[in-house]
């Protein structure tokens, strides 16, 4: 629309009429004025007026910041996750609990939020998964997640059902907790450095020496631990004790820092060499063990070879029962 300008002096100037109203604006229907000079003659502007009527909802409502939840734990080790509740104009109080098949495996921490909690606030309620249980049936070589709903419910409100899948390996980590690491590249003087003694796992008691943050070049890569060896040092990282007195298969992703490398990673079990890999390039590809066994509190060392150029990504690393006739134990 072009509004005409007589002046010198300023002119009240209205852009639309009861005949031609302004389209409804909403906050997925937002609308913008701009405002032009034509040809060439510049203007100023006193004041904005934007009036017409508007409509306040007031009809209740709770929204979560999730719809579902996948997951993935070690054994013994429960893995809580938040879920983020936001509530308007309600009146009555919120109740949470949790139904499906395995519900017993899983917990929330809260049964109910008032009104006053809810309405206008950010509250979070914590789900705890108790790893109690593995999911993966050596036998049936058979992984049967566990599943739960998480069920959020208010009198005049449909319910809300967030599923939630948790499937329980003897071991689990992808060291997620670097996701937000912004290190990247060649440099292992860039990376920043991990305390050995403060190892930011998914489960506690990792242990290590000479590991450094680091991602992938790629914003859908993230973030890995690098095991900087050099040729003075060997890097190395310990899980913490795992129950391994049953036949178990590991598997792990590996690249080079550097392209091309001597990519050697030496997977101990109770101080016993039982698997080698090597990955010598910048791809991360994932590596599987041969069998073996060790105690019910055994561990797991990951090595780097004491050699320049040998630092090693490591990434998404889990271990499976499997069954002992399968590989003749």
């Amino acid at each position: 629309m072009v509004v005409p300008y007589v002046g010198p002096d300023f002119d009240t100037l209205t852009i639309e009429s009861a005949t031609n109203p302004y389209p409804t604006v909403t906050d997925n229907n937002p609308r913008y004025f701009s405002f032009v000079p034509q040809a060439s003659n510049p203007f100023t502007i006193d004041k904005i007026e934007v009036w017409g009527t508007y409509t306040v909802a007031t009809d209740p409502a709770i929204t979560t910041d999730i719809t579902s939840k996948t997951l993935t734990a070690s054994h013994q080790h429960p893995y809580t996750f938040p879920v983020k509740l936001s509530g308007l104009y309600l009146d009555q109080t919120t109740t949470l609990s949790l139904t499906g098949t395995d519900n017993a495996y899983f917990e929330v921490d809260k049964s109910s939020l008032t009104a006053e909690e809810l309405n206008g606030q950010d509250v979070t309620v914590n789900v705890t998964y108790d790893a109690s249980v593995l999911t993966y049936d050596p036998a049936t070589t058979t992984n049967t997640p566990h599943q739960a709903v998480l069920q959020i419910e208010n009198p005049g409100l449909t319910t809300i059902e967030i599923p939630i899948t948790a499937t329980c390996y003897v071991l689990f980590e992808d060291f997620s907790n670097y996701n937000n690491t912004t290190a990247a590249g060649t440099d292992l003087s860039l990376l920043p450095v991990i305390p050995g003694n403060n190892i930011l796992t998914l489960t506690p008691n990792w242990t290590g020496a000479y590991l450094y943050e680091s991602r992938g070049s790629n914003a859908d890569i993230l973030g890995c631990l690098c095991l900087g060896s050099t040729a003075t040092d060997s890097a190395y990282i310990v899980t913490p004790e795992l129950d391994l007195s049953q036949p178990f298969e590991l598997q792990f992703h590996i690249r080079s820092l550097v392209n091309p490398s001597d990519g050697r990673v030496r997977v101990y079990v109770d101080d016993q060499l039982f698997q080698t890999a090597v990955q010598t390039n910048a791809s991360m590809n994932l590596k599987t063990s041969d069998a073996s066994i060790g105690t019910a509190n055994s561990k797991l060392r990951f090595t780097g070879i004491k050699l320049d150029n040998n630092q090693i990504l490591i990434d998404s690393t889990f271990a499976s029962s499997i069954s002992p006739l399968a590989v003749g134990f």
